[in-house]
């Protein structure tokens, strides 16, 4: 395995865990809503005003093939998944793990950050709630998942390398 995918809801904490994972295997991280906004030249909020959720995640599929994932944990943008092309893109290139966050806790981690375009007028549980099922099933297709509403960054990176080598050991 070279390349390591993070999937989950906004909120579910795929860029700390990145970067700490990266860190933890010396391998390079990349969050690919920032590879988007760095080629577009504009952040994720701008492009969703300008271009609509489809110029983005069309924006976010190209720069996705466009990075060299050797030794390189990826954490994905929260609907990255709802594309098929995507979810099989990742499993035939890397794996797979899905953060899992309850909407709830995922409401308290967010409701501050105004960056969110989808949350843009609906800053509230139930929202995120009917998003989080919506998703669902695209989350669930990944190698693993891990219950990610504990806030212990260093527990979550640990359970993820523990079942990620569970899950390439050959015996």
């Amino acid at each position: 395995m070279n390349t390591l995918f993070l999937t989950g809801m906004m909120g579910s904490g795929k860029s700390a865990i990145g970067r700490t994972l990266a860190a933890k295997l010396n391998w390079n991280y990349v969050d690919l809503d920032r590879a988007v906004e760095q080629d577009a030249g504009m952040t994720v909020l701008d492009i969703f005003e300008k271009e609509g959720e489809s110029g983005f995640r069309k924006r976010e599929r190209e720069v996705s093939r466009s990075l060299d994932l050797h030794k390189c944990i990826v954490s994905t943008g929260g609907g990255f998944v709802i594309d098929a092309e995507n979810r099989r893109w990742m499993r035939k290139t890397g794996f797979v793990v899905w953060l899992h966050v309850s909407p709830d806790v995922i409401f308290q981690r967010v409701r501050h950050r105004a960056h969110r375009p989808l949350l843009q007028g609906n800053m509230n549980v139930e929202f995120i709630a009917e998003l989080f099922e919506s998703r669902r099933n695209f989350y669930e297709d990944a190698d693993i998942s891990i219950d990610a509403d504990i806030d212990d960054l260093e527990f979550k990176t640990e359970l993820i390398l523990e079942k990620v080598l569970n899950a390439h050991d050959p015996r």
